[in-house]
């Protein structure tokens, strides 16, 4: 990864699904993003991929082990810190001192879940940092979100798109694409900033195409 610009997931559940949705968004986008996740996904290939083309390099941080420290990230995606593999950490604090690790080496963005106590604790300090869930306090909220057999549509307050649904099949990723190419940040209902997006799109993969 020091050959790429690092975008690590990590968290106790849900970064190998986040990984590869990650990876697959940039890929279907245009980009040809390098990838490592943990288990075999199908809409990908291989669980591991390495594409010269592009700087990014979008991997799932294991933090079993305590292997997550090693990562100097460009950017980081925590989605939950829990007390979990208590055969390798003594305890919570032990797991939270790696993660805290892997916030100090992310060289830009922290985003993080708002929702989840011991993940907000840590990176609510981080400068620049930028949340998401279903809290008041997060900078993106998910909002009157109504559930379908395969996908879903919330509404996205401080865009100027009405509703943005997502969906798993193939269909609509022009869809999503358009949906993308209109978004415009804007300073209502308190939940997004303009700097703070600004900021994030100097970080978005712009040079891969």
């Amino acid at each position: 990864m020091h050959a790429k610009r690092g975008i690590v997931i990590a968290g106790m559940h849900g970064k190998t699904t986040t990984s590869a949705m990650t990876a697959h968004v940039l890929r279907e986008g245009g980009l040809h993003p390098s990838h490592y996740v943990g288990a075999e996904i199908p809409i990908l290939g291989t669980n591991a991929h390495w594409d010269p083309r592009c700087e990014y390099f979008v991997a799932e941080g294991d933090e079993s082990d305590g292997t997550l420290r090693y990562f100097h990230p460009e950017l980081a995606l925590i989605l939950n810190i829990e007390e979990e593999h208590l055969d390798f950490y003594p305890d919570l604090a032990a797991i939270e001192k790696v993660f805290a690790q892997l916030i100090d080496q992310t060289k830009g963005r922290v985003l993080y879940n708002a929702d989840d106590p011991n993940t907000a604790r840590l990176c609510v300090k981080r400068t620049g940092a930028v949340s998401y869930g279903f809290s008041e306090q997060a900078d993106y909220r998910g909002l009157d979100i109504e559930l379908r057999h395969f996908g879903s549509s919330p509404a996205t307050p401080g865009c100027d798109v009405s509703a943005a649904s997502f969906f798993t099949n193939q269909g609509a990723v022009s869809q999503i694409r358009q949906r993308l190419r209109r978004y415009r940040p804007s300073r209502h209902h308190g939940c997004v900033r303009c700097e703070r997006d600004a900021d994030l799109r100097n970080y978005w993969p712009h040079n891969c195409r």
